[in-house]
């Protein structure tokens, strides 16, 4: 999802509305557009939010996408922008999401089987999972290097990933412990298992809950919006 300027005088509950109706003409457009370039490894699906109508406060730390999203999201910027000059269009990966196509390679004794799933899962998420195409195991000083994950957020997503739900567990980290330091590790939970083909991975909730000053002002924000 991304963030515009301003520019409709709408009460804020209206401007969401606006934005995901128009997010709607302008992914079918971009897709129409863009139809005779060399396809793209993924399907994109962009929400243009104008920055003032949504609860939610931008994100001030350039996350790095994986090659093939930042390649995705360069080339509906430059579709947008051409037809929107003057605007400005930033990403904000902490409120978009992505589905994966995983497979994890079951092994008992010398017979290996792979299993398939879809996964479902934050942008932050996924931009921790892409990383294993590459090698096995990183540490959290190492998935915090390549992806430049808020601190905060990279936490919440990789406790999901890692230490969350049973069911839900797609990495393995060592020490299995809830805290994560600099030198823990991980790696692919290859004996995952779900009976479902689709998984769903939740973000796990900050330990702070209620105390959380950045969560009371999202609080607070959405009650001022609906006055």
């Amino acid at each position: 999802s991304s963030g515009i300027n301003a520019e409709w005088p709408l009460r804020p509950g209206e401007g969401m509305f606006k934005d995901m109706n128009i997010s709607n003409s302008v992914n079918e457009k971009f897709k129409e557009q863009t139809r005779d370039q060399p396809p793209l490894s993924l399907d994109l699906s962009v929400r243009v939010l104008t920055t003032g109508y949504w609860p939610t406060p931008p994100c001030k730390t350039a996350s790095k996408l994986p090659k093939e999203t930042e390649m995705a999201f360069e080339r509906f910027k430059t579709f947008y922008l051409k037809d929107h000059s003057g605007r400005q269009l930033n990403l904000q990966p902490q409120l978009g999401q992505a589905d994966i196509n995983a497979i994890f390679y079951h092994k008992k004794e010398e017979v290996v089987t792979p299993k398939r799933h879809i996964l479902q899962v934050s942008t932050y998420q996924m931009c921790i999972l892409m990383l294993f195409n590459r090698q096995q195991g990183y540490t959290y000083e190492d998935i915090l290097t390549e992806t430049s994950i808020p601190e905060k957020e990279l936490k919440r997503a990789l406790l999901s990933l890692a230490v969350g739900r049973i069911q839900q567990r797609v990495l393995q980290k060592n020490p299995k412990s809830k805290e994560i330091s600099a030198s823990d590790e991980f790696t692919i939970n290859d004996q995952f298992t779900s009976k479902l083909i689709r998984v769903k991975i939740q973000t796990a909730i900050s330990a702070k809950g209620e105390t959380d000053p950045e969560r009371q002002e999202t609080r607070q924000r959405v009650d001022d919006d609906r006055k």
